[in-house]
């Protein structure tokens, strides 16, 4: 197995050691296989093979890059405050294990004002990646998105909720879509796909 480490570098001092971690999966960040299966691994006869930058002159020496710099962001105050989510619960009897991630854009802020432009604004996420252990058809994951803009008498509202399952030779995903300005349906949709699974 050839795995590319291209955009990874590190120094490693004398005397230290490097850790392989071989697995058949890293959920949630990765999606399983379609079915459970035993990896086997032949000790003794693999190897490791690391690509060694050759030492250059003025290697030792740390450049000074400087003081960053950046456009000055905009300062928004903090109308409605909501803590941001992050957790792992297991079922003991079912076996089901769900991470859920909620946050929004403005730190702990669910809603907050930019006042160089008299503009109230918010934009929260909720992610759940649910899956039971031995069943790797169990995956799910949903991400439900809310947007908020408004000003004096004008609000205009987006909401965005995704799904994403899967069977044995493709990924069901589906979606809708929804805008409304003030309280009028502005624009909706709603769609589903299926996308063939393919082995690498």
């Amino acid at each position: 197995v050839a795995l590319g480490l291209d955009c990874v570098g590190h120094r490693i001092l004398p005397g230290h050691r490097l850790r392989l971690a071989v697995s058949t999966c890293y959920w949630p960040m990765i999606w399983p296989v379609s079915e459970p299966f035993v990896l086997s691994l032949r000790t003794g006869v693999g190897r490791l093979s690391l690509p060694v930058r050759p030492h250059c002159a003025g290697d030792e020496v740390q450049p000074d890059f400087g003081v960053a710099q950046a456009a000055p962001g905009a300062s928004f105050v903090a109308l409605k405050r909501r803590p941001s989510v992050r957790r792992v619960e297991v079922d003991l009897k079912t076996g089901e294990m769900v991470h859920t991630v909620e946050g929004g854009s403005f730190g702990d802020a669910e809603l907050a004002r930019l006042h160089e432009i008299d503009l109230d604004l918010s934009y929260w996420l909720k992610k759940e990646l649910r899956i039971r252990e031995e069943d790797p058809l169990s995956a799910r994951a949903s991400i439900s998105q809310h947007a908020l803009l408004c000003r004096a008498d004008w609000q205009v509202r987006v909401t965005c909720e995704t799904e994403l399952e899967t069977t044995e030779n493709a990924f069901q995903f589906r979606c809708q879509l929804t805008a409304k300005e003030d309280d009028s349906l502005a624009f909706q949709r709603s769609w589903a796909e299926s996308i063939p699974r393919t082995s690498l």
